[in-house]
């Protein structure tokens, strides 16, 4: 699975993400630093590593620099063809 972030704001923003299992198990964790005005994109397994091949959930924290806005987010799944994944 891949997750776009993109950041909207003129300075820039600390995301905290969280991989879990299916069964809750907390499988790693990483802060990415999104540059003001830009987008990061990555796998995964690419932010945690043993998190490729399974089902289970991300929780995404914005770290708020002083702002009410601004991160946008998206996760694309691939099996036989790329789908979007709703993020709420």
């Amino acid at each position: 699975m891949g997750l776009a972030l993109a950041n909207q704001n003129p300075t820039d923003w600390n995301v905290t993400i969280t991989i879990n299992a299916i069964d809750g198990t907390v499988l790693g964790s990483v802060t990415v630093t999104i540059p003001a005005r830009q987008s990061v994109s990555k796998f995964i397994d690419e932010l945690v590593s043993g998190a490729q091949n399974g089902r289970g959930s991300i929780v995404m924290v914005q770290i708020d620099p002083g702002t009410t806005s601004g991160i946008s987010a998206v996760g694309f799944r691939f099996t036989s063809t790329f789908t979007t994944v709703p993020i709420s």
